[in-house]
């Protein structure tokens, strides 16, 4: 039966048919991508967010209201205080 792509690739890390230089730049540059696209994503968020931060002022607002009736209030409190 044939071997999977990570299994070979074990098997040539443990041989030292992969030179371990090779396989830390190549973990650093993933490393480095991974980085780099998760920060301009946070920042596409925070940029997109205070744009939009007026809607989500009246959404909270709306949802408060609808959560401050008695049953999701008595359903809110009963829930903190089992996962509390």
């Amino acid at each position: 039966m044939g071997q999977s792509s990570s299994q070979t690739l074990s098997n040539h890390l443990k041989n030292g048919l992969i030179p371990q230089a090779t396989y830390e730049g190549a973990t650093v540059f993933t490393s480095l991508i991974l980085i780099t696209v998760f920060t301009n994503h946070f920042a596409l968020i925070r940029i997109v967010g205070n744009r939009k931060r007026l809607l989500w002022v009246m959404a909270c607002q709306v949802s408060e209201k609808k959560l401050s009736y008695q049953k999701p209030a008595a359903t809110r409190n009963s829930l903190a205080l089992l996962v509390s």
